[in-house]
């Protein structure tokens, strides 16, 4: 049987370094870009893979996507929570779809990010903007128990709450990241403080897939 995973462009793959061209030397904006498929769901020791990895993506993209997934063959799901509220919104859906080992994996962007493309409407600290996440959780786990197929959850940041049905194994995994002080598990060296985030190389996948194993198998 198949276990599916869905989650934002932390599970896209493992990211190398990529400079902005469009700057200066010294000003240079560094960014990174997916270099491999291959990210912490392959470190997993998992048989068969479905890996759904959905740049600038939450909750709310998560249940628009799952309205399209065939279930039948999936015997587990594991959903990487990220950042929220990310309210994306799905139109003209088009996936990139690339096979490695055992592992079918899937990329797609949606219509747009209201809270990223709306500057003037932020809803992030509101009620809504906490809400919102929460019952696109609640109407996945509701497909998912119907189909009774378990559910596995990891947070890149906070738990998102939902019914209750899944079984939350990770919080904060990107903190975890940072306190090992090892750059290399980084796309980039980077300012916690003060630069932008970067996603994580191929041995921070390792390392966060290690992780998430132990608490599987735990």
């Amino acid at each position: 049987m198949t276990t599916l995973v869905i989650g934002c462009s932390f599970s896209q793959g493992s990211y190398y370094p990529k400079y902005d061209k469009r700057k200066d030397t010294k000003e240079r904006y560094l960014r990174d870009s997916v270099n491999t498929v291959k990210g912490w769901y392959n470190f997993l020791d998992l048989s068969d893979l479905i890996v759904y990895g959905l740049g600038s993506y939450g909750y709310v993209g998560y249940s628009e996507i799952f309205k399209t997934i065939d279930l039948s063959n999936i015997s587990n799901c594991i959903i990487q929570e990220t950042f929220e509220p990310r309210i994306h919104f799905v139109s003209d859906l088009k996936l990139s779809k690339k096979k490695l080992g055992n592992m079918t994996h899937f990329t797609g962007r949606g219509l747009k990010n209201v809270v990223h493309s709306v500057p003037t409407f932020d809803i992030r600290n509101t009620i809504t903007g906490k809400h919102i996440p929460s019952v696109s959780k609640c109407y996945i786990e509701n497909i998912l128990e119907k189909h009774n197929i378990p559910c596995y959850t990891i947070s890149y940041r906070e738990e998102i709450k939902g019914t209750g049905y899944s079984k939350h194994l990770c919080s904060d995994l990107y903190e975890k990241v940072i306190r090992q002080k090892d750059p290399s598990l980084f796309s980039f060296d980077f300012k916690h403080d003060t630069d932008p985030w970067p996603h994580l190389s191929l041995k921070g996948n390792e390392f966060v897939g290690n992780y998430v194993k132990s608490k599987l198998n735990g």
